[in-house]
């Protein structure tokens, strides 16, 4: 039986277009800060296709750590961020490795850093870390302040002082911080 529908769609990919994109985007909020996500390949498109394109972006944010090689060896030397952090300790190895910032997003994830801290400590590269905080759709997160658990609270901030300087902003994460009631005096880590 022969079906009578169109071939898939082709996307025709032109970096001179990403970039003007971009340009605009910073132009119309210059204060912020341009992250493009480029997982599974750039959407597949082409991670190194459309590289070109993302050269005004002041990082990127990717899952596979493949990528972020590839990224480097092709000259990429801005900021790379892992959606989904290291899950393991050759991740973790290769992410400082290849310099990577990284999201955490379960409590194990801020576990393995206190765990890891000569290797942290010892690192030429300090991460910025980056706090995924579930806020109510379930899709990964730490447990959120409204729900009884606090992010805050005990080794968090163990795990956090290996981090970057002023790479963590507890005040855009945690709402009690916001209204400067945090128990743990969020507002004091910035």
């Amino acid at each position: 039986m022969a079906l009578h529908m169109p071939r898939p769609i082709q996307a025709t990919i032109r970096p001179d277009a990403i970039a003007n994109n971009i340009r605009l985007l910073k132009s119309r909020c210059p204060q912020s800060h341009c992250m493009a996500v480029v997982k599974a390949n750039a959407y597949g498109h082409g991670l190194l296709r459309v590289l070109k394109g993302l050269e005004a972006a002041d990082s990127l944010a990717l899952l596979e750590l493949p990528s972020v090689e590839a990224l480097r060896h092709a000259g990429w030397a801005k900021p790379i961020v892992l959606l989904e952090g290291c899950f393991d300790d050759q991740e973790l190895h290769l992410a400082l490795q290849w310099q990577c910032d990284w999201v955490v997003h379960h409590p194990a994830q801020l576990e393995a850093l206190v765990g890891h801290e000569a290797l942290l400590l010892s690192s030429t590269h300090k991460p910025r870390i980056h706090l995924k905080v579930n806020t109510g759709m379930n899709r990964l997160g730490l447990p959120c302040p409204r729900w009884g658990g606090h992010p805050c609270t005990g080794w968090f901030g163990e795990a956090l002082r290996f981090a970057k300087p002023g790479a963590y902003d507890p005040l855009r994460q945690c709402r009690c911080a916001q209204s400067r009631a945090c128990p743990s005096n969020c507002a004091t880590a910035v």
